[in-house]
């Protein structure tokens, strides 16, 4: 996507979201707002699904996703040092790939890598 029709939908150092996902999609596609609104739904969906089943979600040139399974053991409140159990869970990892990391890291015409904008 050209970086101008980029900009149209994202300010710069804004944060991108579905919404915007669906507005870049219905431009380059040309496609109804409707149609776009259950294309990423449905890849949204479909992911989540996946990743509740355990499986392991890779997408080439972005990263995967992964469910990392953490044991239950005794901790304690940081606060009152009192011990306390915590219970076995899962949680979701993601990893970069290749492709995108050196993108991101992708030095401009001065050889540098741009800092990131300033969060508010």
């Amino acid at each position: 996507m050209p970086r101008k029709l980029l900009r149209q939908f994202l300010p710069k150092g804004a944060s991108m979201l579905k919404s915007d996902l669906v507005n870049i999609l219905v431009a380059k596609q040309n496609i109804t707002q409707k149609q776009a609104e259950a294309t990423v739904d449905t890849v949204f969906e479909s992911m989540k699904e996946a990743l509740v089943r355990g499986e392991k979600l890779e997408i080439r040139g972005l990263g995967s996703f992964h469910v990392q399974h953490y044991k239950a053991y005794e901790g304690h409140n940081p606060k009152t040092g009192v011990p306390l159990k915590v219970k076995a869970k899962r949680g979701l990892l993601f990893r970069t790939g290749k492709e995108l990391k050196d993108r991101v890291n992708r030095p401009g015409p001065d050889g540098k890598v741009a800092p990131l904008p300033e969060q508010d």
